[in-house]
């Protein structure tokens, strides 16, 4: 089954892979902090571990957030997706 990934942006951390699955971001979030839609973001390229980091936990923009923290998120909310098969969206 082919997942819908959204492409991680930025300098390349070792701890999380170069993609997430579309099903563990918000649209509503992409959508009132970005003006954009999760499609159009990943178009122009992805978003950076923090914007996933945020998008994951529905934070906005401008706060500092240590970098463990934003890996320990995004790669819980990865494998909390796989676990759970009926959280992943195939989007073909």
């Amino acid at each position: 089954m082919d997942i819908k990934q959204m492409k991680i942006l930025g300098r390349k951390w070792s701890e999380l892979p170069s993609s997430v699955p579309f099903s563990i971001l918000s649209e509503e979030w992409a959508q009132n902090i970005h003006r954009q839609s999760l499609d159009r973001l990943n178009e122009r390229g992805g978003m950076c571990p923090l914007e996933i980091y945020l998008n994951i936990e529905k934070l906005g923009i401008g706060i500092g957030v240590q970098d463990s923290l934003i890996i320990s998120s995004i790669n819980e909310s990865i494998n909390k997706t796989y676990q759970n098969p009926e959280l992943i969206e195939n989007n073909n």
